[in-house]
């Protein structure tokens, strides 16, 4: 029994440290939210993508939700519905943000040949 509760409180001394850091975290904004780790860098059409994702997902549930109060009858083609419009929603967003990541990495070509183009001339 001593044993045990040496292991015990050498254990919870050890994981003190470690849990310092958490517990000086801020809750979240939007309670309703989980908390979690902010999105540091990426390009605008990275955070166009992530909250076109993000909405569609939301509108998603929302429709799964609304079809599963409706009568069993009606009740599968709600949620094929539901499905397809995320499928759509989720495909249209993919291809705006290739479209936006094609145009960006050809900008920065254009703009890295310029730069090789301007150091060449140089004497």
């Amino acid at each position: 029994m001593k044993q045990l509760l040496v292991l015990v409180a050498t254990t919870a001394a050890l994981a003190a440290p470690l849990r310092a850091p958490a517990a000086e975290a801020a809750p979240p904004a939007d309670p309703s939210k989980p908390a979690t780790t902010p999105r540091v860098g990426g390009s605008p059409a990275d955070k166009a993508f992530r909250e076109a994702m993000n909405k569609n997902g939301a509108d998603f549930r929302a429709a799964r939700t609304a079809c599963r109060a409706k009568p069993k009858a009606e009740r599968n083609a709600c949620l094929h519905t539901a499905r397809e419009n995320y499928n759509t929603a989720r495909d249209e967003a993919t291809e705006a943000h290739n479209a936006a990541r094609a145009e960006a990495n050809a900008a920065h070509a254009a703009a890295l040949e310029e730069k090789k183009k301007a150091k060449q001339a140089r004497p």
